[in-house]
């Protein structure tokens, strides 16, 4: 459904009574009830979103393949046919499985928490295995089945701890 255009808010400066007037949004090219294509953005009609996002990676993977290569391939096997049943249960998207790291997509918060809780149950079937799970709520950019835009919940890590 199209929704009508309207005329785009303006700003004024409060010292100058005679300033002109400038928009705030330079260009909002089409509405939908979904989404909001934008060409200021990125220059181009990417989809931007607003998604909930979750990384999920094994802890200690590195160390593991080290000492049991074996053990390790397992351990990535697992955490992915897991990330892959659960994900898709709570209506989500696995974006990228790469090595011992997973990113998915859902269409609500609600979604991405009820996953990542669903996660945390099933690892007590894997005894070995023990995750780091990152959620993170805010705008990307759906380009060619690419999400494009995700820093915050790839870079959370364990914080550091002073003795």
């Amino acid at each position: 459904m199209e929704l009508a255009r309207r005329p785009l808010p303006v700003a004024r400066k409060s010292s100058d009574s005679n300033a002109q007037q400038a928009p705030i949004l330079r260009s909002v090219s089409k509405w939908t009830r979904d989404s909001i294509s934008v060409g200021y953005v990125t220059g181009s009609r990417d989809q931007r979103q607003i998604l909930a996002i979750m990384f999920t990676d094994v802890v200690g993977y590195t160390a593991l393949t080290e000492r049991d290569e074996g053990a390790a391939l397992r351990v990535r096997a697992q955490h992915r046919d897991l990330v892959r049943t659960l994900v898709e249960q709570f209506e989500g998207e696995l974006i990228d499985a790469t090595g011992d790291e997973s990113f998915s997509i859902f269409p609500s918060a609600l979604r991405a928490v009820d996953c990542a809780l669903a996660l945390q149950g099933a690892l007590r079937s894997y005894p070995g295995m023990r995750l780091r799970i990152g959620l993170h709520l805010g705008d990307v950019i759906r380009r060619d089945g690419e999400v494009v835009g995700v820093n915050v919940a790839a870079r959370i890590r364990p914080g550091r701890r002073d003795a």
